[in-house]
C-alpha cells in the first residue's frame, strides 16, 4: 500500500527540514563569526591598519561635509561667499565659547579655592584665640 501524506504531515516534514537546515546554518554562521572576530581583533592590533582606517574615516567625514555644503549652496539663492563667511563665523564663535568656558571654569575654581583657604585661616585664628587653647611648655 502506498502511504498517503496529508497536508498536516507534509507541513510537519517541511518544518523539520527547515529547522534542520537552520541549525546547520546557525552553526556555520557561528564559526564564521568567530573567525571574523579573530581576524578583526588581529587587525585592531596592527598600527598600519589603525592609521589607514582613521584616515579613511576622516576622509569620509570631510567628503560628507563637502557634499552637504555643495547641496546647501546649490539649492539656495544665497551666494557662496556668504556661506563661507557664515561657516568661518560659526567656527570662531564655537572656539571663543570654548575658551570662555575654560576661563570661567578656572576663575570659578580659583575663587572657590581662595574662599576655602580664607575660611580655613579665619577658623584657625578663632581656634588659636580661644581661651581653652593652651600650650603646655612643661615636658
Amino acid at each position: 500500500m502506498d502511504n498517503i501524506i496529508t497536508r498536516g504531515e507534509s507541513r510537519k516534514i517541511k518544518d523539520r527540514q527547515r529547522k534542520a537546515a537552520k541549525r546547520n546554518d546557525d552553526l556555520f554562521r557561528k564559526s564564521e563569526n568567530e573567525k571574523l572576530k579573530k581576524r578583526v581583533a588581529n587587525l585592531r592590533e596592527d598600527g598600519d591598519y589603525i592609521r589607514a582606517s582613521n584616515s579613511m574615516r576622516n576622509n569620509h567625514r570631510k567628503q560628507k561635509k563637502i557634499i552637504e555644503y555643495n547641496n546647501a549652496t546649490a539649492n539656495s539663492e544665497v551666494p557662496l561667499y556668504v556661506f563661507e563667511l557664515d561657516n568661518e563665523f560659526e567656527k570662531t564663535l564655537t572656539q571663543s565659547i570654548q575658551k570662555l568656558k575654560k576661563m570661567l571654569w578656572l576663575n570659578f575654581v580659583i575663587k572657590v579655592s581662595m574662599q576655602d583657604i580664607e575660611l580655613f585661616i579665619l577658623k584657625a585664628s578663632i581656634f588659636l584665640t580661644n581661651s581653652s587653647f593652651e600650650i603646655d611648655f612643661n615636658y
